[in-house]
């Protein structure tokens, strides 16, 4: 019999806990001295590692943790470097989350397809681009209010958010499935968590009830028979 495959952990330099090897970003510091981001843990030199979160980065900075690491002195410039190396790849991820519930069918683009889903209440998080126009702006507003949907603005360009969704540019889409929604801002809140940490907890509890609705509906099913109707008995005449 096959043993089961050993999954590799590492702790985290900020939070301190053991997590597995590839939920964590691999900060790295090469032969010649220079400290990076090793995103693909393949780059040589000696490792240390950090959640993808700016919050346990910034831990790690405060408890000196990568001093000790390396057993050298780490410049206050290299720890903004490493700061807006995670920046970018959260901006990545994202767009690529974004990306994913296009390929899905969960993704409404454009302003008047977006609007339908939130009139229709088939909205569940509403992305507008950052640097959006006013127009833009008050319709993601009044879009939100009417589908009582959260809305947020991604850390991304018209262009750049088009250009994940194929087009030119695109300054608002709506995400219409519940996972995708809490997974893209997990991610977001991950880099800004003032900025996001809050909506994230709303769509954790959303996704946690709608989680409860689907147990409590199937036990119910279940307690009927599956929810299929009885066979019809004829008499014979």
């Amino acid at each position: 019999m096959q043993k089961p495959r050993k999954i590799p952990q590492r702790q985290c330099l900020g939070c301190r806990e053991m997590k597995n090897k590839k939920e964590l970003i691999r900060v790295v510091r090469s032969p010649e001295g220079e400290i990076s981001l090793d995103f693909k843990g393949k780059k040589p030199g000696r490792g240390a590692y950090v959640c993808p979160a700016a919050a346990c980065l910034a831990k790690a900075r405060k408890s000196r943790a990568l001093e000790r690491a390396f057993e050298t002195a780490v410049p206050a410039e290299v720890y903004v470097q490493l700061e807006e190396q995670m920046r970018d790849a959260a901006m990545n991820d994202t767009l690529g989350m974004i990306g994913m519930a296009l390929r899905a069918g969960r993704l409404e683009v454009g302003d008047e397809a977006s609007g339908d889903a939130c009139r229709y209440k088939r909205c569940r998080l509403l992305l507008l681009a950052a640097g959006a126009g006013e127009g833009a702006q008050r319709r993601a507003a009044y879009f939100s209010e009417e589908g009582q949907c959260l809305l947020a603005e991604v850390p991304c360009s018209k262009e750049e958010l088009g250009a994940a969704l194929g087009r030119k540019s695109c300054a608002m889409a709506a995400v219409t499935d519940l996972g995708l929604a809490q997974a893209i801002v997990r991610r977001m809140a991950q880099a800004a968590p003032e900025q996001y940490g809050g909506m994230a907890e709303r769509l954790r509890v959303k996704a946690e009830r709608a989680a409860q609705r689907r147990g409590k509906n199937a036990k119910v099913r279940q307690q009927r028979g599956g929810g299929k109707r009885p066979p019809v008995k004829y008499r014979k005449k």
